[in-house]
Parts: C-alpha cells; sequence; structure tokens
C-alpha cells in the first residue's frame, strides 16, 4: 500500500477475498495479517462499516484475520481506538496481536483492552525494511512485528493433518480465539498478558 489510504485498505481485502473465492481450496488453509490500522473508531463512519463488511467477508469464507492492536499506549491512548482492531468482540472474532517485551511484561508501546486475543514478542525484532530489502535487517518494535509471528502458528495449525480445534464450515474462524487462549496454545508468563506458545517444550529439543 502506498499511502496506507482506506481506500488501498478496502481494494486489498476485497482481491484476497475474490481469490479464496476462485480458489476454494486455499479456505481453511490459509490466514491473513495485516500490520497497519485504518483510522481512528467512529462509530457509524460509511467507511469503517465498508471494512467491517469487508472482513466479514473474509472470516465467512473460514479464513481468520490477524491486525495489530497499535502502539498509541506511551501516546496517551492506552487501549485499543483504531480499525480494524476495535472491532473485535465475541461475534467478530478478529485476532488482535499485543505486544509483550523479552521478559514477558506488556510493552509501554502496545495498546490493550478487551479487543487484544493474545501477546507475543515484539521489542527490538529483527526485520527485513520493505523500503529498502536489500539493505542489513533493522531491529524494530511494535505489534506490527506480534501480527505476522502470530499469524505464523495459525497457519502451522492449520497446516496439520488434524487440525487441533473445530473447523467445520462456518466454525473455523469462531473458534480459533478459545483455542488460541487455551494451554494448548498460549501461557499466562506475567499477569493480564496471554502469550503466543508453539507447543515446543524442553523434551522437544534435542540435546546438543
Amino acid at each position: 500500500m502506498a499511502d496506507n489510504s482506506m481506500e488501498e485498505l478496502l481494494d486489498a481485502i476485497g482481491q484476497i477475498v475474490a481469490d479464496l473465492r476462485s480458489r476454494p481450496d486455499r479456505r481453511k488453509r490459509s490466514v491473513v495479517t495485516m500490520s497497519m490500522h485504518g483510522q481512528d473508531f467512529i462509530p457509524g463512519d460509511y467507511t469503517a462499516a465498508e471494512l467491517y463488511q469487508a472482513i466479514g467477508q473474509l472470516m465467512g469464507l473460514d479464513v481468520p484475520m490477524v491486525v495489530p492492536a497499535g502502539n498509541g499506549a506511551d501516546k496517551g491512548h492506552p487501549n485499543v481506538d483504531h480499525v480494524p482492531a476495535a472491532f473485535a468482540e465475541e461475534s467478530y472474532p478478529l485476532i488482535v496481536a499485543g505486544l509483550v517485551n523479552a521478559s514477558g511484561d506488556i510493552s509501554q508501546f502496545s495498546q490493550t483492552g478487551p479487543e487484544v486475543t493474545l501477546y507475543a514478542v515484539g521489542e527490538g525484532v529483527q526485520c527485513i525494511m520493505n523500503s529498502n530489502p536489500v539493505q542489513p535487517p533493522n531491529r524494530t518494535t511494535g505489534t506490527s512485528t506480534c501480527a505476522p509471528m502470530i499469524a505464523g502458528e495459525i497457519a502451522n495449525l492449520l497446516s496439520y493433518d488434524t487440525v487441533p480445534f473445530n473447523i467445520s464450515d462456518g466454525a473455523l474462524v469462531k473458534n480459533l480465539p478459545d483455542y488460541l487462549v487455551s494451554d494448548a496454545a498460549s501461557w499466562e508468563h506475567k499477569l493480564g498478558a496471554r502469550m503466543l506458545w508453539n507447543g515446543v517444550t524442553q523434551a522437544n529439543i534435542p540435546p546438543k
């Protein structure tokens, strides 16, 4: 996206929905992640309503979507206050990614609130920058780094021969949040921050 406009965002989601409708074999095996957000949440705003509908169409195809919680907590906005993260609720099961540091503490940047599904480490993450992919990787911090981590684990789960939660028609997106916050997929390392876990234990690590 060149200018991160709402129009571009709607168009991008529309193209993804069209592709998935033409490739039904990819449904239930796909996850969409978006490391950006749209405008501040203003109930009744027509562009927000369009975004709500567009993401709803995507999730209606049994394809989950992961979005960042936002980084405004250190600027006087502690709770999620922009779309699409602000849409998240039980009846609209977006996966919203919050940010913790390596010690498991919620970052001073990360917005929080009931919309946040899960937290992942996102401080000092080494990334290739899209502005200059050939330059050496930089370290970056933000909820935008958490969303793809959580999306990657969801993709891993969906690749199993037997997916560990109900993925029957119309159930995948609805059931995913409950699985992610269960002990099978996350743990509360520090009070108030349920952290992503890929299931690996010491027993899975081969001896040197």
